[in-house]
């Protein structure tokens, strides 16, 4: 995958969500940043680079998950529901890796980065969306959270 391309991107949803989004959107956000930093940590040197279950990624990604998850019961709006669901899908190709042994390394690789994509992407059209709802006098700033 482009790394200048999603760096990009995750940096300009992460300034965009703080200058502009309510305190989920933040939360996602950073979310996102502080487990971009520790896969980048975590993963496995380049010569190894996902030829078995990357454990150290996989369990930044279970944490990420149960993070959007969290989001997703507390919050009033659909998007945490996308932004976890997406989620589940990369967290699951951890498992297909773990179960299909002459799975190659670069179809693991994509199946676990491409849907960061979509996640930092409905992160940001959320922000969009909420700001609108505050232009249009639809929604109060940072309204408290739904009980469960």
């Amino acid at each position: 995958m482009l790394p200048s391309l999603f760096w990009t991107l995750l940096l300009g949803i992460w300034v965009y969500a703080f200058a502009r989004g309510a305190i989920e959107h933040r939360i996602a956000a950073a979310g996102c940043v502080v487990a971009t930093l520790a896969t980048s940590l975590l993963r496995s040197p380049h010569e190894t680079k996902y030829e078995h279950v990357e454990l150290g990624v996989l369990a930044v990604d279970v944490l990420l998950f149960a993070l959007f998850l969290a989001i997703a019961l507390r919050s009033q709006r659909f998007w945490p529901l996308w932004v976890a669901g997406f989620h589940l899908v990369t967290v699951t190709a951890h498992a297909i890796r773990a179960l299909k042994f002459d799975l190659i390394p670069a179809a693991y690789a994509v199946a676990v980065q491409f849907w960061s994509y979509p996640v930092l992407l409905c992160i940001g059209i959320a922000v969009w969306r909420y700001r609108r709802r505050l232009l249009l006098g639809v929604e109060q700033a940072n309204p408290p959270p739904a009980s469960i």
